[in-house]
């Protein structure tokens, strides 16, 4: 056996381990999270409703969120109004929308939605 061969067979054995441990230690990228993509876009839609149905109560704000987000808890704050809807704990997911209205005031609308409520026990 030649020594060229045997050096090349070598070497391109090391590039091949170089090149494999350069791939396994690259660091992992999660996956996209699906649930909070969907949270995110029903509070787009949520928000531009409100801007083009403006103006809107507080209390008509509240409704829409139940009906947009049965059974999860979370706000809607409208300028300094907050109206909370059950606890906000845990992971939030949040959108806010600033505009101008007809009248030229300035408003701030702010949804947010807890991602995973946590379980209530009675005892």
């Amino acid at each position: 056996m030649k020594s060229n061969g045997l050096f090349a067979s070598i070497e391109a054995t090391l590039s091949l381990l170089m090149l494999i441990a350069v791939v396994v230690s690259m660091p992992r990228t999660e996956q996209p999270n699906l649930e909070t993509l969907h949270i995110l876009q029903k509070e787009h839609d949520l928000l531009l409703i409100w801007a083009k149905t403006w103006p809107v109560q507080p209390d008509e704000m509240e409704g829409d969120f139940r009906k947009l987000f049965p059974g999860k808890n979370g706000a809607v704050e409208l300028n300094t109004d907050l109206r909370e809807i059950g606890a906000l704990e845990g992971e939030i997911v949040s959108s806010e929308m600033h505009f101008l209205d007809r009248s030229g005031n300035w408003n701030r609308v702010v949804v947010y939605v807890v991602k995973k409520n946590k379980p209530i026990f009675f005892s």
